[in-house]
């Protein structure tokens, strides 16, 4: 097995537990706003002009765990886009201390076309990523996932890049391009990270508080309608 792959596999429990805390929702309430990207059939001239669409990407966070095989640390850097604040698209970049060959890895809903697959842009600098399987995801429904190796000259491009765009086509032939954030990108790499254990408490603890919270609003939509419903009745008995 050669050691980028064996990065791929030995970090598929931090994949998946990112898949969890980066696909919650929280990570939008700090989106970065991303301005509208280019795309196939966009009106010219006198056309009439598509209407604006809002593009989100949250903030990158970087997930840490040792690797019990070699003691090395392992980092997932994870970016997830999302069209009108729902999640579209993850981005994650894997890679083992000291190992210079690293894992750029990108989940996709399905519907897209696997050839050509997927591709990042940075500047005009495109950066080709083949589909490689397509499966069903916690929680219900399905992701395509595209996956490539990069080196450290992609990490010192996406930090310095003006534009960068995650392109894809869809199944009538539109080329979609979602605008990934680069603003954060430098400090969150070159930080230490969270132990992925502590990221799945912090997770377990908001998911905790999101239930709490469902509920309170449940019993407070229960009690305003049953206040409503004796009100009803009492002004029904004062008008007999």
């Amino acid at each position: 097995m050669t050691k980028t792959h064996s990065i791929a596999r030995l970090t598929a429990g931090i994949a998946a537990t990112l898949i969890g805390v980066a696909l919650a929702g929280p990570a939008f309430s700090q989106a970065q706003s991303g301005g509208k990207p280019a795309q196939n059939g966009a009106a010219q001239g006198g056309a009439a002009a598509e209407p604006e669409v809002k593009f989100s990407a949250s903030p990158w966070r970087k997930i840490c765990q040792e690797n019990p095989q070699n003691k090395k640390q392992v980092c997932v850097l994870t970016q997830i886009l999302g069209v009108e604040s729902q999640a579209i698209a993850k981005v994650d970049i894997i890679e083992m201390k000291d190992e210079p060959k690293k894992r750029l890895n990108v989940s996709v809903p399905l519907g897209m076309r696997l050839q050509p697959g997927l591709r990042i842009t940075l500047d005009k600098d495109p950066v080709a990523i083949p589909f490689i399987i397509c499966q069903p995801i916690q929680g219900g429904g399905a992701t395509c996932v595209g996956d490539v190796e990069v080196d450290a000259g992609f990490i010192a491009k996406l930090k310095k890049a003006n534009a960068v765009y995650l392109q894809m086509v869809n199944g009538v032939g539109r080329t979609l391009s979602l605008p990934i954030s680069n603003a954060d990108f430098g400090k969150a790499y070159d930080g230490p990270g969270v132990d992925a254990k502590v990221a799945m408490e912090e997770e377990k603890k908001r998911l905790e508080e999101a239930r709490a919270k469902q509920q309170a609003l449940e019993e407070q939509n229960k009690a305003a309608l049953l206040k409503k419903g004796q009100e009803l009745e009492k002004a029904n008995q004062s008008g007999k």
